[in-house]
């Protein structure tokens, strides 16, 4: 449970459990607010809202940060970010931005620097740059996420992954052929990996931080060409996902039809429009231009075909025309011909 106090009329103190104290130095008189103080599930969309921000420059930042256990904003990367300049007005003081908050297992705020970049020079995340905070938004540590299926080699298998923070009692995934009736559990192998098995910095540095337990559970003896329903979480603590459904393939045979889709080289992009903390910010381009201006469209397409670090908005139109095909086309079947992920050298990227 996070705990802040206000050491002195201009000096903030966040004491998180298993953090280290991290001070700031703020503006008299600025603020940065949060719609909600509990996330209630990953992926909850919160606007973030600040005022009495003294001197607003267009290299002023709101970004979000994870109370990860013994991390500071010095050592740690923000999970995202927006350039405040994007809210109409922005140079009275105050405004609002509606950030996308995907739990990841800690606490989490938002901070907001002043002119940490201008135009083409690359960005300093330091905690003498905050000059507000928000108060902490708490989550459930333990909500199953970022779920997974696969196949293995063996007919009739999926695996199912997900993760949480602690490796739990008794986590599985639960499988059967009617809504909400599960005829099958599975137990699930956990795992993790530490710091010490990245490459290097800043995988090891400002991009990690613990990345909590990896459930692997195996589905087995499923009928072919049969729709499932499945969940996954933890008996014990009665902590599940959703409901999500799968069909299995059908028997191989000459007859067999199966309906599938396919893609490669989707790129990335978040879909509410912020961005994602680069490292190599240096090269990248970042441009605090506002929406719409030639500056900002300049950018972004350098950006997206040159540099490839920056958000690519086609990777979101892909995403929605493969949902859009789900209902339209009805496959059985995705493949993903890669790249799966970026090695972005940062846990949060």
């Amino acid at each position: 449970m996070a705990r802040w106090h206000v050491a002195t009329a201009a000096t903030l103190l966040i004491l998180a459990a298993c953090a280290s104290a991290q001070p700031f130095t703020l503006a008299s008189g600025a603020t940065v607010t949060t719609s909600l103080t509990t996330l209630p599930a990953s992926g909850t969309n919160v606007v973030v809202s600040w005022s009495g921000i003294p001197k607003p420059t267009i290299g002023d930042v709101i970004a979000l940060y994870v109370q990860a256990p013994n991390t500071t904003v010095d050592t740690l990367a923000p999970l995202k970010f927006q350039w405040v300049n994007r809210t109409p007005g922005y140079q009275s003081g105050s405004g609002s931005i509606t950030f996308q908050v995907l739990n990841q297992r800690y606490p989490v705020f938002f901070a907001y620097f002043s002119n940490i970049s201008s135009n083409f020079v690359s960005m300093v995340y330091t905690s003498n740059k905050v000059i507000a905070v928000s108060q902490p938004i708490s989550v459930q540590p333990n909500e199953p996420t970022q779920g997974h299926l696969s196949f293995t080699n063996i007919t009739g298998q999926v695996v199912v992954q997900w993760t949480t923070r602690d490796a739990g009692k008794s986590p599985i995934a639960q499988v059967g052929t009617a809504p909400g009736q599960y005829s099958q559990t599975a137990n699930a192998v956990s795992n993790t990996y530490p710091r010490s098995l990245m490459v290097g910095p800043p995988a090891n540095t400002v991009g990690y931080f613990d990345p909590g337990s990896l459930h692997y559970a195996t589905l087995a003896n499923l009928a072919p060409n049969t729709k499932y329903y499945y969940r996954y979480g933890d008996s014990t603590a009665m902590l599940y996902s959703p409901e999500y459904s799968f069909t299995t393939p059908p028997v191989p045979g000459a007859g067999t039809t199966v309906k599938f889709l396919a893609w490669a080289d989707a790129g990335q992009a978040v879909a509410d429009g912020t961005n994602e903390y680069d490292y190599y910010d240096d090269y990248d381009f970042e441009n605090t231009s506002p929406y719409g201006t030639l500056d900002q469209v300049y950018a972004s397409a350098f950006n997206t075909w040159e540099i490839e670090q920056g958000q690519q908005g086609a990777s979101l139109q892909l995403t929605a025309r493969l949902q859009a095909e789900l209902t339209s086309f009805n496959p059985t079947l995705a493949i993903n011909n890669g790249d799966i992920a970026y090695a972005r050298h940062a846990t949060t990227a």
